[in-house]
């Protein structure tokens, strides 16, 4: 690099710099997965509490406070709709990062 030789003190800096960071790309990548993962299990959660259900479990109360569209006002059906574009991009490029 031709910078190197004009500012060996700012070389060293930024080797020392990227030496940190690639000591640390382990604890990184693992707290990515750990994020991944619970956005992955929120999602699945969510999907699971939307689901349609025979007639004889629709008698149970829902599994969350959130579940069915039909007890949502057009407005929290939206925002919903919203939230989950939001958890589905983040978890795609949690996967594009860890790939």
């Amino acid at each position: 690099m031709g910078g190197d030789a004009a500012n060996p003190e700012l070389s060293t800096q930024v080797r020392e710099i990227l030496a940190a960071l690639i000591a640390q790309t382990p604890e990184i990548l693992e707290k990515l997965r750990r994020e991944r993962d619970g956005l992955q299990q929120q999602m699945d959660r969510w999907q699971e509490a939307e689901r349609p259900r025979p007639q004889a479990e629709s008698l149970l109360p829902p599994p969350g406070p959130t579940s069915g569209d039909q007890q949502r006002t057009p407005q929290e059906a939206a925002k919903a709709k919203e939230e989950w574009a939001e958890l589905a991009a983040r978890v795609r490029w949690l996967d594009h990062l860890l790939a």
